[in-house]
């Protein structure tokens, strides 16, 4: 336990760090390799059904290409080998979905 002491007051507060209720969860999806040359793939796990396109935008906000994937085992393979080396966003997206991940590119 720590003491926390605030000027002009003499209160003590009292903070216990195993009773926080801030939370650290996984990233809901993965791109591997990142970063990617020649390709990447994204790990999409029970949202696969859902993604019906996938835009690949630059850094600069430009929509760089729009893709309709073909999802296997949960996951979307993307050729990134005509791609220049950079940071991309790539948006997920579905009806019941709209979801953003980083790429960077280097070749």
């Amino acid at each position: 336990m720590a003491i926390f002491h605030f000027a002009e007051e003499a209160e003590r507060v009292l903070f216990n760090p195993k009773k926080s209720s801030v939370k650290e969860s996984a990233p809901k999806y993965v791109v591997t390799p990142n970063p990617a040359s020649n390709h990447c793939q994204i790990l999409l796990g029970k949202d696969a059904d859902k993604v019906e396109e996938l835009q690949i935008f630059s850094s600069d906000g430009r929509l760089i290409m729009t893709l309709s994937p073909s999802i296997s085992n949960n996951s979307v393979q993307i050729n990134t080998s005509s791609l220049p080396a950079g940071q991309y966003n790539i948006l997920l997206v579905g009806k019941k979905i709209r979801e953003s991940v980083q790429l960077i590119i280097v070749q």
